[in-house]
């Protein structure tokens, strides 16, 4: 109920939980209700097997309204032709020419509606969200999940700017993650730029002048913290927290 009320949320949740079922739970009553159907998953590659199953367990949909692409094999061009083959199930991504071609009308809006696209789910380990960024960029990406979310914690690095940049026109976007916060507080904060930058801005000195205090070594040392209180107010505000025991 919580993650279906607002449309960028945290499910901060202790593996064993039930946060892949809480998902996907998710994203297909957001299918359902609201027509969105342009998923992708970002995971650690160990972990894309297990959401192909536990799809298969809690999307309950009929086989002709789920796709799901787990990309096989080496090489990006291998990637890109598996892609664009997956894309064809949505009309609206196609050309019209196309369209025309299969018999199916000649004005695009209406073969749209007349051919409801499936919810279509691609699996992916975060890698490849900078290998295929521009391939990507033309599933106009409706709704993201980040499986395990802090490993784009760091906002200097290439896969977490490319997952940012892809994702910016999504209608809903979801983290999942049971460790959100490994060393510290400023773990939170490219998550939720990914998220959401309007929690915490998209700029990471405005977060650190309001939570971090530095010092130590040329004065650039993490030595604490301060507005906690708020901090975790606002987490607590914008996610939801279980803990195995």
């Amino acid at each position: 109920r919580r993650a279906l009320a607002q449309t960028f949320f945290a499910l901060f949740m202790d593996q064993g939980t039930g946060k892949t079922a809480v998902a996907i739970t998710t994203l297909v009553s957001r299918f359902r209700e609201q027509g969105i159907h342009r998923v992708v998953v970002f995971a650690p590659n160990n972990l894309l097997y297990n959401w192909t199953l536990e799809i298969k367990e809690w999307a309950g949909l009929p086989q002709d309204q789920i796709k799901v692409l787990r990309l096989k094999g080496k090489g990006k061009q291998n990637w890109i032709n598996q892609l664009n083959d997956f894309l064809k199930y949505d009309y609206e991504l196609r050309p019209l020419d196309e369209l025309k071609g299969l018999g199916l009308g000649t004005k695009k809006k209406d073969i749209v509606n007349d051919h409801r696209a499936p919810l279509m789910i691609l699996l992916l380990n975060y890698e490849k969200a900078r290998i295929l960024e521009p391939q990507l960029r033309k599933m106009k990406i409706q709704a993201l999940v980040v499986d395990e979310s802090q490993r784009i914690k760091s906002r200097n690095a290439q896969v977490s700017k490319a997952i940012y940049r892809l994702t910016r026109k999504c209608s809903t976007r979801l983290l999942m993650s049971g460790t959100p916060v490994g060393k510290g507080y400023e773990d939170l904060f490219m998550q939720y730029k990914v998220m959401n930058p309007d929690i915490f801005g998209d700029d990471y000195r405005d977060f650190e002048h309001r939570y971090i205090r530095k010092g130590g070594y040329m004065g650039k040392e993490v030595v604490g913290y301060h507005n906690l209180n708020e901090l975790k107010d606002t987490v607590a505000k914008t996610s939801y927290r279980v803990e195995i025991d």
